[in-house]
């Protein structure tokens, strides 16, 4: 459990920091400006929204 502990406080610092987008919307556009290292889909996302990002991620 140390390692998701550990996942968890430095996204928290991160967020802290600015240094996060969250929204679909938000991301996708960090993603077309090349602002955006890596994507984290949350598991209880719809999967229109799965698929959306996906698609967006995709054509980049």
């Amino acid at each position: 459990m140390q390692t998701s502990d550990n996942v968890l406080s430095t996204l928290g610092m991160a967020m802290r920091a600015g240094m996060i987008t969250a929204g679909e919307e938000f991301v996708i556009a960090d993603a077309r400006k090349s602002k955006a290292k890596l994507v984290i889909i949350a598991t209880d996302a719809s999967e229109r929204t799965q698929k959306k990002i996906d698609r967006q991620m995709y054509f980049l």
